[in-house]
């Protein structure tokens, strides 16, 4: 099967099932795949006007060129007459440890907001990109979901009403580039392709020509081999998933908690095996990407050896954090607006919101009287407490902050960053631990207000 604008439309209408009503989102880059796949689409488009696409080029700022390429590409959408936008990542990929997995979650969010709900995004990945995938994940160990390769439909992120489609998987790179040469289409070279210090492109440039050239092996006997792995791995992820919904533990959300955390206990501590696969299901069902078989390891290896049961994963922005053998995702934290020592009322609220925490008032009958709170200039925010002594009501003993929060299992990291409450330079509440004062013996009639620590959207 040759690759023509009328066998895409039939892909993407007929056997995808998109309505000519939905915004199509096409993922441009540029390059070869995603310039013939424009192409085809707008050729389609021209012969029913019903059709709305929109070519999206996502600059991830990582090469010198970049910023002329979206110049180019919004230079060759307008030519075609297709509707141009772009984005660029600025300087937030930098920094990332795993700039691939975290530019590819950026673009496909952005994608996905372009689609709105019910719209869908387009991609040009083909036969040669789904074998190539089969191979260097089987170079690394992956299991079946991992061998399963490229879905040729999906939602976007795990949750998302707006379907990723690739309907160029049944083609190969060759078609896709004859097609480009007999309609004279210009593309971007992004010389990253030809760096083999990337896996992936040693695969391609180097080790695939070779394989292919002897005839022990075929893209198309790859492509089967996803496909198989594909029916296995379905079969495997029904389980896990039914497994995952046992473990899953909401009463254990928090504070900073961006999912509903898991809870280890209830499995076999054994099956090291399981619990990765477990982990890398409750990740993808958040519509994130996975880590890296590397970065787990590293993580399993802090579960299994630290003598505080504490271990972290960066992951991006956020973190994977586990503590009292669960396990949480959670936003970084901006330790800037941590540091020790006393703050004003108004301050401390401050710094807690560039946290991403707001502080609410309710009633509580073991709650702080409420002239104390209004007006609010009466009361500081202190950070890192953890050292100092209190002495609980109905308690003849005073007690070390850190100790009280650690016997109620209170997660270090929320330790760090929620401050105590001091009326007149005392403490007065600790999160985790409540009012820290007597408060009937000193006032039976006025209300009581208790802090509830809400996270910031």
């Amino acid at each position: 099967m040759n690759l023509y604008p009328e066998v895409l439309e039939k892909i993407l209408f007929k056997d995808f099932g998109v309505c000519k009503s939905q915004t199509i989102v096409i993922a441009y880059s540029g390059g070869c795949d995603s310039q013939v796949l424009l192409h085809n689409m707008a050729m389609i488009a021209r012969n029913d006007l019903a059709i709305q696409i929109v070519a999206a080029h996502y600059d991830h700022g990582l090469e010198k060129n970049s910023k002329e390429w979206v110049k180019t590409c919004r230079h060759w959408a307008r030519e075609i007459g297709v509707q141009f936008v772009s984005c660029s990542a600025g300087k937030l990929l930098l920094s990332s440890s795993n700039k691939e997995a975290r530019g590819r979650e950026l673009r496909y969010r952005w994608l996905a907001s372009l689609a709105n709900t019910d719209g869908v995004v387009v991609t040009a990945h083909h036969a040669d990109d789904q074998a190539e995938t089969f191979l260097n994940r089987m170079f690394r160990g992956g299991d079946f979901a991992q061998l399963s390769g490229i879905r040729i439909s999906r939602p976007i992120f795990y949750g998302s009403t707006v379907q990723l489609l690739r309907p160029m998987l049944g083609f190969s790179r060759q078609q896709i580039q004859t097609y480009a040469r007999e309609h004279n289409l210009e593309w971007i070279d992004d010389p990253s392709n030809s760096r083999n210090d990337v896996d992936r492109n040693l695969l391609r440039n180097r080790l695939l020509p070779v394989l292919y050239a002897r005839g022990k092996i075929s893209r198309e006997r790859l492509v089967e081999a996803t496909e198989f792995c594909r029916e296995i791995s379905q079969d495997e992820e029904k389980l896990q998933s039914e497994k995952l919904l046992q473990i899953v533990e909401p009463s254990a959300k928090s504070i900073l908690c961006l999912i509903d955390p898991i809870n280890l206990s209830k499995m076999n501590p054994s099956d090291e095996n399981m619990t990765v696969r477990l982990i890398r299901l409750w990740i993808h069902q958040s519509g994130r990407s996975s880590p890296s078989d590397k970065q787990f390891k590293s993580l399993i290896e802090q579960m299994k050896t630290s003598s505080s049961g504490y271990a972290e994963l960066s992951i991006g922005d956020e973190h994977i954090r586990y503590f009292d053998r669960k396990v949480y995702l959670t936003k970084r934290i901006r330790s800037q607006y941590v540091k020790p020592g006393n703050v004003s009322w108004n301050v401390g609220i401050s710094n807690l919101q560039k946290i991403g925490i707001n502080i609410q008032w309710i009633t509580s009958d073991i709650g702080l009287p409420q002239c104390w709170i209004i007006p609010s200039n009466r009361l500081e925010l202190s950070w890192h407490c953890g050292k100092k002594f209190i002495k609980l009501p109905l308690r003849s003993t005073s007690s070390m902050i850190r100790k009280i929060q650690q016997s109620n299992r209170i997660p270090p990291w929320e330790r760090r960053i929620i401050p105590c409450i001091l009326f007149q330079g005392r403490i007065v509440w600790v999160y985790g631990v409540g009012a820290t004062v007597d408060i009937e013996a000193r006032d039976t009639v006025e209300q009581k207000l208790l802090p509830r620590l809400i996270p910031l959207s």
